[in-house]
């Protein structure tokens, strides 16, 4: 009797396998900045590594910005070195997304 391999490993199964080898870790900086500073901020913190998405907001936040790296430890020096040396940012609270 011949098995058609998709009836044992469908393609569904592979990709979510293949996620789960790529498991990127995300952040999320909610930033604070200084009034009239968020347009520089904004278009500095575009100009930095692994950072995604990024969204101007409106409520006791002005920014929030993505980071995706590969491991936890490579968040604290982009966090501390990049993002909260530039001019014009008050403050920054990192939310770290749990592993799917």
């Amino acid at each position: 009797m011949m098995y058609n391999h998709h009836e044992f490993f469908p393609l569904a199964d592979l990709l979510n396998s293949l996620r789960r080898l790529d498991m990127a870790v995300k952040a999320y900086v909610l930033v604070v900045t200084d009034p009239g500073k968020t347009a520089y901020v904004v278009n500095e913190i575009r100009k930095l590594p692994n950072i995604g998405k990024m969204h101007e907001v409106m409520g006791p936040y002005d920014i929030v910005a993505e980071i995706e790296v590969e491991t936890l430890q490579e968040i604290p020096p982009i966090l501390g070195e990049s993002i909260r040396s530039i001019e014009g940012i008050q403050s920054t609270t990192s939310l770290v997304t749990l592993p799917e």
